[in-house]
C-alpha cells in the first residue's frame, strides 16, 4: 500500500489527479483479481509446484501484450533519433 500511496502521489505531481486516481483504480482491480483467483486450491498448488510457468506465462502475457500497446522495440530503434532530438 505504500508503495501504491508513493507512485499516486508521483502521477498526481507529474500528470494529473485524474490519471492518478485512474493508476490506483486499475492497481486495486488488478489485486482483487489475483487475490480471488488465488483463493482457488489448484491455482495455489500450481504456483507453488511450478513457479518457472508461472514466469515463463507472465513473459509471454507481457509479450503478447506488449506487441498490441505501447512502444515496441523496433519502434525506438525506427525512430531513435527522433527520440535523441527530443531529449535536447
Amino acid at each position: 500500500m505504500i508503495l501504491l500511496a508513493e507512485e499516486f502521489a508521483r502521477t498526481q505531481l507529474v500528470k494529473s489527479r485524474k490519471e492518478a486516481v485512474n493508476l490506483m483504480i486499475g492497481t486495486l482491480i488488478l489485486a482483487v483479481i489475483g487475490a480471488l483467483l488465488m483463493e482457488w486450491k489448484w491455482l495455489q498448488e500450481a504456483v507453488l509446484g511450478y513457479p518457472e510457468v508461472v514466469v515463463v506465462g507472465v513473459l509471454v502475457v507481457n509479450l503478447i501484450v506488449g506487441n498490441y500497446s505501447g512502444i515496441r522495440l523496433l519502434e525506438i530503434k525506427r525512430f531513435k533519433a527522433a527520440i535523441r532530438e527530443k531529449k535536447k
